[in-house]
């Protein structure tokens, strides 16, 4: 399941046009970098850069974040087992799945999220994967994240929205329940993307 939250849609639109070139993107290495990713992108789940460099040992994941130096700036996952809700897992069994797709509001509109993207999608072509997915919010506040995605190749799976849902703590440490509607988009990554007139 994706989650998805604000942040990943205000960092892609139209205005991305300052270049990122001191971004290194990579793969999670070290516990070091857990801990880095830890103290400069606060989460909800304390574990959850951890769990995913575990994941990633497995071969499971690949976790790519952008760094400014020793600083995380971003980060998406590639999820290799593929979308688990249905019909996606059906159609598409085995796709790789992007989710949790972020950049530090401080560093957005510097093409970073399109950077993040494009490695994604690398990861995805050398290991001889034919389509990329993803989930994306339905709502206003993901219409930017809609756009990048939509000029980067992705269309709509042509599925029925449906919703995604997963805990956060709040302010005071609460867990609570999120839940949003969501579109699932894919990317044909053999085939050059058809333009419309």
């Amino acid at each position: 399941m994706s989650r998805h939250d604000e942040t990943e849609a205000g960092e892609a639109g139209a205005g991305d046009t300052t270049p990122a070139p001191s971004i290194a993107i990579r793969p999670l290495a070290s516990t070091e970098e857990v801990r880095g990713l830890d103290r400069s992108l606060a989460d909800a789940s304390p574990e959850k850069h951890r769990r995913r460099l575990e994941q990633q040992q497995q071969g499971r994941v690949t976790y790519l974040v952008a760094w400014e130096g020793t600083r995380p700036v971003g980060h998406v996952l590639v999820r290799w087992d593929g979308p688990t809700a249905e019909p996606m897992a059906s159609a598409y069994p085995g796709c790789p799945q992007l989710e949790d797709f972020f950049v530090d509001a401080g560093y957005r509109g510097r093409r970073i999220g399109l950077r993040l993207l494009g490695a994604a999608e690398q990861q995805a072509r050398l290991r001889g994967c034919r389509w990329i997915g993803l989930s994306v919010g339905l709502t206003p506040s993901f219409d930017r994240a809609r756009s990048l995605y939509a000029r980067s190749g992705y269309r709509k799976a042509g599925f029925a929205p449906y919703y995604e849902g997963w805990w956060v703590r709040d302010e005071q440490g609460r867990r609570q329940w999120w839940e949003e509607a969501c579109e699932y988009l894919i990317k044909d990554l053999v085939q050059e993307p058809r333009t419309t007139t």
